[in-house]
């Protein structure tokens, strides 16, 4: 997109660089000529990492990269809260908690994506229940929250070796 200053936006979701000192020399008059928000050596920055959009990535000595979550199910990924007995006494959801059910079932799925292949599954079975409105909707829901927190899930991305490089 062209900016009102007729400066060059470019977003990037995720990217990855590697490569040897003519690489190295290229990207750094890259970066002097454009101004980019987040630029991380994962390799420098231990086992802290970084945080990048939800996700905490590490790269390890071993040069494999792990993915987590984690921190993004505990403070935003919350159960639906709902009244004593509402569950119970309740035949079809209001309009306002199906909103809360779609909303958190997102999350759901925009962790699945992401790195949380377990929440795959719930996140495709919720929306079938929409129609109906029933409250068993929030239980399911929340019971797939309640597995986030329970269960913390750490993806692996193993270094292929040079020579098995195709």
């Amino acid at each position: 997109d062209e900016t009102s200053e007729g400066q060059l936006l470019l977003d990037v979701d995720d990217f990855i660089e590697g490569g040897k000192e003519t690489h190295r020399k290229t990207i750094e008059r890259f970066y002097d000529k454009y101004r980019c928000g987040k630029a991380v050596d994962l390799r420098s920055a231990g086992q802290e990492g970084t945080r990048f959009a939800g996700r905490r990535v590490v790269q390890h000595p071993d040069f494999r990269i792990t993915v987590s979550m984690d921190e993004y199910v505990k403070s935003k990924l919350r159960p639906i809260e709902v009244p004593k007995g509402y569950l119970s006494n309740t035949k079809e959801i209001s309009d306002g908690m199906l909103t809360n059910v779609k909303g958190v079932n997102g999350g759901l799925g925009w962790l699945a994506s992401t790195a949380r292949p377990d929440m795959a599954a719930p996140h495709s079975i919720i929306p079938s229940g929409y129609e109906r409105r029933t409250p068993q909707l929030i239980s399911e829901v929340n019971a797939a929250v309640k597995q986030c927190h329970a269960v913390p899930i750490t993806i692996t991305i193993w270094p292929i070796p040079f020579a098995e490089l195709r």
